[in-house]
């Protein structure tokens, strides 16, 4: 059975607040120096809770996920012997997105996931020697790299609609096992991001909720000095 964790933020400021949650950045060894896109995984706003006692739920998927999303040319099938493509293919902008919870708890742990293109999706998980602990691979096949990041790879979030968020993600090279690190550790910060789109990765001026000791729930409080604490149980 599946824990979710959750984070509950209260606001003790006069005002209503936006706050938003981010992961830890994770790290991604075998693409080491690349740029690592961070991204919102949620965003709500809330008054004070001692006034109306509310407050919001950030629920959190703890099993480790592979996510990919891409945005490269889809193949035209073929008809006879030409390839005809749909008129109004070439004028909707398109994402695709993939998904896969890791096993890195078995024995061995099942850490290295393939990914297709066409369609985009992830094989069965399998095991790969080399890796330290925590550690998944992603056996990323043959593309023709295209200006813009039209390929991300890294972590996937669950959102609460089912869809998948990406947590941090880099655009992989080509025909090569990406490796990536991530750990249960989040974070929230006062402002708005809208969910699911890319931030400045900065932990300054924010609340730590760190999974990583066994808690199954984080009260993040935003004091009436502008300052954050944080309570795990």
């Amino acid at each position: 059975m599946v824990t979710v964790l959750q984070i509950l933020v209260r606001n003790l400021s006069a005002s209503p607040q936006y706050f938003h949650v981010f992961q830890k950045q994770a790290r991604f060894p075998s693409l080491h120096g690349a740029a690592i896109r961070s991204n919102c995984l949620g965003c709500r706003q809330i008054g004070n809770y001692n006034h109306g006692g509310g407050e919001i739920a950030f629920l959190l998927d703890p099993r480790v996920h592979a996510g990919a999303l891409s945005s490269l040319p889809v193949p035209a099938p073929l008809y006879g012997s030409e390839a005809v493509a749909p008129p109004l293919s070439r004028s909707i902008p398109s994402l695709s997105t993939a998904s896969r919870p890791l096993m890195l708890a078995a024995n061995p742990p099942k850490n290295l996931l393939p990914l297709s293109l066409d369609p985009l999706a992830f094989g069965p998980p399998s095991h790969i020697e080399g890796l330290e602990e925590g550690m998944f691979a992603i056996a990323v096949p043959r593309f023709t790299p295209m200006p813009g990041p039209q390929l991300l790879c890294g972590v996937g979030v669950m959102a609460s609609d089912g869809s998948m968020l990406l947590s941090s993600a880099v655009t992989p090279a080509p025909n090569r096992i990406l490796t990536c690190h991530a750990e249960p550790v989040y974070y929230v910060r006062l402002g708005y991001q809208p969910g699911g789109g890319a931030l400045t990765y900065d932990i300054s001026h924010a609340a730590e909720c760190d999974f990583r000791a066994g808690a199954t729930t984080f009260t993040v409080t935003y004091n009436s000095d502008g300052t954050f604490s944080s309570e795990g149980m």
